[in-house]
């Protein structure tokens, strides 16, 4: 296996956003809340803009990149605008690169005739020399009017409101199409606040229009005064860590399956106790765990390494990483770290490895609740937070206690922490946040115990019987608002076999600092013997929160699976569009667990007919797996129409694979002209690989057949064996037959 890694590129690049729809992982909450608000933009004149908020190297341009791939895909014309310093300097310089963006999207759409047409050579005339031989051929007045002022070095010179939207509108008009504005780093536009409001004027009453902002959170504040209130005219979402083990598993093991490595090679290369350990030591950040895997697929491939592994070799090979471009010794903070001993390290993750708003005395108690006395008495946990104080590590105030450094220093400590046996994340957190997360890290000492959400309220527990009822197929109550639940339980039981059995654990807690509940789901309720530990671990946590003024309680229910149809039935009672998207597109990611790793073909045409049941659309990156899907069930004409989304909507890098299919199906149907000229054009696409796919070969009698292959070495020479079979079939038609499967 070392051998092979040599010769193959290495799959993880953290220095780059992704591009590529197969690269891209995890994430799928905030994708299905694009996707509902790019459907909500095609049947509606007044689209809801989306600003992306995360903090640097989070992944916004990386999930935008997937937003304009997902607008593509549902025919919006997407103008795409990487904002700079210099952009925001004046109004004519902003002005002036986002309608040249918008009037050259347009033209590529096809609009005034296109890039062949004379519009467009009129155009760029206009926008290079200032000036055109043919005025008439210009249709927007605001081309005219920047083109002046820039040739007369008029450079206070205002693009006025009215022209700009009359322009934008005609566009609309030509183009017949919604068009979506991607604007990446928006935090540049807190230097002109004329410019936002600007931006407010014309696109807030505009039909036809969609405004999608990448920015950290320090632009919001801004950015609301100037929408008054923003939550009233943009959808927020959070582009933060990953949410849960599954997609940090992607994002490791992922890029090693893309290598068409064995599954049995990925598991030892990237085993499951590695990824743990990856997961807690990145804070499930993309980035951290793209360079953290980097670095020791790096290793294998130099023979220092035979798996991926989290020691002190690697750790501070990472850091070494990580500290390029930076002398350690000019930061006086993490001088004094490197002195630190590991028993320091883990009294700075209970004083502010998660929030730095809590007093140092409610530190002691939120580390009381969970861990008692077991690590440090309250004496000694003051003492060693005085100590840090000294160092310059962290300040002591009366609201807080603060880490004293900056974000490089924040991501060294935690390497640095982990190469001397500690671990600490200094998240940042809000209270709340960082009362939730310690909450749901109770459940990781239990194998099939989940925490599948949570909950703060100052108006005390809310009453979860009607999810109860909703799930056990009872009718839903028209005044009960408590969605987020019904959809992470859907969410997390989807996996598990239908007709079993699972157990919704609820614990509330309540005090000074937050009251909430958080929610675990038991994948076993039938293992007696852990459920006794469970039971005995949160009666010591009881007993723990009475010495620190908490109130613990907790509640539970056994719950059975749900089947893909069931799971259609509640969804749908509710009448919540933007579930129904949610649940459909983790209903589309589950086609291909089923039918590859479960090699269960029924279940994974269950889940696809539900997926569609739901959102009633081809769009989807899946598309070709359940066309493939369909085509094995014997279903052509099903399969003829999700090949031909795929074909006509999916991502570039997988059409080798999708024509590849297209080509298969036209040849069991006997379309062979057609099935011959999507092996060629399949021939002309990237190389890429496949999970499986069908050989199409002739047999003894002339006669094509298929078979399938499980991971094929390569697509390339199944290709050229189609062609090959297509040219020797027998000249008397028969309907192709499926030969042995071959699932090797």
């Amino acid at each position: 296996m070392l051998e092979k890694l040599r010769e193959l590129a290495n799959p993880y690049d953290f220095a780059n956003p992704v591009s590529e729809e197969r690269s891209f992982y995890g994430r799928s909450t905030e994708t299905a809340d694009v996707i509902y608000y790019l459907n909500h933009a095609k049947n509606t004149q007044k689209p809801i803009h989306i600003a992306l908020v995360g903090a640097r190297a989070s992944g916004k341009t990386s999930f935008l990149n997937m937003a304009e791939i997902e607008a593509r895909r549902r025919d919006f014309c997407c103008v795409r605008i990487n904002l700079n310093e210099g952009d925001v300097q004046t109004d004519l310089n902003f002005f002036r690169k986002l309608f040249n963006a918008i009037v050259m999207a347009a033209f590529s759409a096809g609009a005034y005739g296109g890039r062949k047409g004379k519009t467009f050579f009129s155009y760029l005339d206009l926008y290079a020399r200032g000036e055109v031989e043919d005025i008439e051929q210009i249709p927007f007045m605001c081309a005219i009017l920047i083109a002046r002022a820039v040739k007369g070095g008029n450079v206070n010179f205002n693009v006025p409101d009215e022209t700009l939207s009359e322009d934008l509108t005609a566009i609309y008009a030509e183009i017949k199409k919604p068009i979506l504005i991607l604007v990446d780093e928006c935090n540049v536009l807190r230097e002109n606040r004329i410019i936002l409001e600007k931006l407010r004027n014309i696109f807030m009453n505009m039909s036809g229009y969609m405004l999608m902002f990448a920015a950290t959170e320090d632009f919001f504040p801004v950015m609301d005064e100037v929408f008054s209130p923003i939550m009233r005219q943009f959808k927020r979402i959070d582009i933060g860590p990953f949410k849960g083990h599954d997609d940090v598993r992607q994002c490791i093991r992922k890029p090693l399956e893309r290598l068409s490595l064995p599954e049995k090679d990925v598991r030892d290369l990237a085993p499951s106790a590695f990824m743990m350990e990856v997961e807690a030591l990145s804070g499930r950040k993309p980035y951290e765990i793209q360079l953290i895997c980097h670095e020791l697929y790096k290793r294998c491939q130099e023979g220092r390494s035979r798996r991926f592994s989290l020691n002190l070799n690697t750790l501070e090979s990472i850091q070494e990483v990580i500290a390029r471009g930076q002398n350690i010794d000019d930061r006086p903070l993490l001088k004094a770290a490197k002195r630190m001993k590991s028993n320091l390290f883990l009294i700075l993750d209970a004083a502010c490895g998660g929030t730095e708003n809590l007093s140092l005395e409610d530190t002691w108690r939120v580390e009381f609740l969970f861990n008692g006395n077991e690590r440090w008495n309250r004496e000694q946990y003051i003492r060693h937070c005085q100590e840090l104080q000294d160092m310059g590590i962290i300040r002591i105030e009366p609201n807080g206690v603060v880490f004293c450094g900056d974000q490089f220093d924040r991501i060294y400590m935690k390497y640095l922490a982990r190469s001397k046996g500690a671990r600490i994340l200094l998240a940042g957190l809000s209270i709340d946040g960082h009362m939730l997360t310690r909450f749901a890290d109770i459940s990781q000492q239990y194998e099939g115990f989940q925490p599948i959400s949570a909950a703060t309220s100052e108006l005390g527990a809310q009453d979860v019987s009607p999810v109860i009822n909703l799930i056990e197929g009872g009718k839903l109550d028209s005044g009960w608002d408590f969605n987020p639940l019904v959809e992470s339980i859907l969410m997390n039981i989807m996996y598990q076999d239908a007709g079993s059995r699972v157990r919704l654990i609820e614990i509330r807690f309540r005090s000074d600092i937050v009251n909430g509940q958080a929610w675990f789901l038991w994948q076993q309720p039938e293992h007696a013997a852990g459920l006794r530990k469970l039971r005995k671990d949160i009666d010591g946590l009881r007993r723990r929160a009475e010495q620190v003024d908490f109130e613990i309680a907790t509640s539970h229910w056994d719950l059975s699976v749900l089947s893909p149809d069931e799971i259609c039935d509640r969804v749908q009672s509710i009448g919540d569009e933007h579930i129904a998207t949610r649940v459909a597109n983790e209903l589309m990611e589950m086609v291909q667990h089923y039918y590859i790793q479960r090699k269960d073909k029924q279940h994974a045409m269950d889940v696809a007919k539900a997926a569609y049941r739901l959102q009633q659309s081809r769009l989807h990156s899946n598309a070709n797996n359940v066309g493939y899907l369909y085509m094995d069930h014997g279903d052509y004409p099903e399969a003829r129409l999700w090949l031909q989304a795929a074909i006509q909507y999916g991502d570039e890098t997988d059409m080798q694979l999708v024509l590849y299919n297209s080509g298969i199906l036209h040849s069991i149907v006997g379309e062979y002209e057609a099935a011959n000229f999507d092996f060629q054009r399949a021939k002309q696409e990237k190389e890429c690989s496949a999970a499986c796919a069908y050989r199409l070969a002739v047999d003894a009698q002339g006669y094509l057949v298929t078979s399938e292959v499980l991971e094929p070495t390569s697509l390339l020479n199944l290709i050229d064996e189609a062609i090959e079979a297509l040219g020797q079939r027998a000249p008397i038609p028969r309907p192709v037959h499926s030969g042995q499967r071959l699932l090797h």
